[in-house]
Parts: structure tokens; sequence; C-alpha cells
């Protein structure tokens, strides 16, 4: 079994403070560069850079950002909250019955997929109105998608597409 090898801190603290670097260093001690890491950081020589004092300037705009942040995470979990809400109301019509699946807006086909289930996607405007929806086959609500881009953090309640009466659609 080999002899365990240990770095002498008062040695590494020499070499540290002298401006040797950790790979100099563990490479004089035969061990690792994390070991020597490790070693500096618990003899309280070495702090990682992340874990240094800031100025308070840094911290108050680290504490708005992360309430900024916060508050637009709420938002969008609300936001995905709504629309799932749409989405199983929506499923639960169409497995009742009181919404029936149409062709396709824009090419008016009605695809059917292997499994016997409708290949065409009920696409909301509104996700406050889950019963209101557009009907898309799967091209044409991906190109929709594409060329309307919701951003991830927006508030999808607020969210109005081009797709609404009297406009024009895709």
């Amino acid at each position: 079994m080999p002899a365990e090898k240990r770095i002498d801190l008062k040695v590494a603290e020499r070499l540290f403070t002298a401006g040797q670097t950790v790979k100099q260093m563990a490479e004089f001690f035969g061990v690792s560069r994390q070991a020597v890491y490790s070693s500096l950081t618990n003899a309280g020589l070495y702090t990682p850079k992340s874990c240094r004092p800031q100025s308070p300037r840094k911290w108050i705009d680290l504490e708005a950002r992360a309430a900024a942040d916060e508050e637009q995470l709420e938002r969008h979990r609300e936001a995905e909250r709504v629309k799932g809400d749409a989405r199983r109301k929506t499923a639960k019509a169409i497995a009742s019955g009181k919404l029936i699946p149409q062709p396709c807006e824009v090419c008016g086909e009605s695809p059917r997929l292997a499994n016997g289930q409708f290949g065409i996607h009920a696409h909301h405007d509104d996700y406050r109105k889950p019963l209101d929806v557009r009907w898309l086959c799967f091209r044409h609500h991906r190109q929709w998608h594409k060329e309307h881009p919701v951003p991830y953090y927006s508030d999808a309640l607020d969210y109005k597409d081009a797709g609404t009466p009297g406009s024009k659609r895709m």
C-alpha cells in the first residue's frame, strides 16, 4: 500500500504567498491540483473567486436582479398553469364530444395518425378561452409558431397574436 502524500501547510503557505501557482505546488507535493485547492481552502489561505466578498454595489445589483428574476419566474409559472388548464379543458371537451376536431384552417387537410387519433392541433390564441381554438395541422402549427415566437418568460396571458378574427392569418 503506497504512502499517503500529504501537503505541508507551512510550506504551501510560503509557496502560495511567493506567487507559485496551484499547478506548480501540486507538482512539488506530488498531489492533484484539487488536493492543493482543498488544503489551501481548508486552511483559510485561499478563497474561491465565487466566494470572495463583492462591493456593496454589486450586492445591490444582484439583489435587484434576483427580485426581478423571481417576479418574472412567478409570472411564467402562472402563465404555464393557465396554459395547462386550457390544454386539459380542451382535451376533456374533445373526449366528451363538445369540441370536434376540424380540418386544418390553412390547407384543409385532416390528417390521422397511425394509431387512429387526429393529427390536427388545437391552437389557442388566448389561453383564458380554452374552447376557442383554431385547428391547424402539425406543419402549419409549427409554421405559425416560427412566424410568431413567444418569448420564454413572457406573460402568456397578455400575449396577443396575429390570428384574431378579421386579421390576416399566415
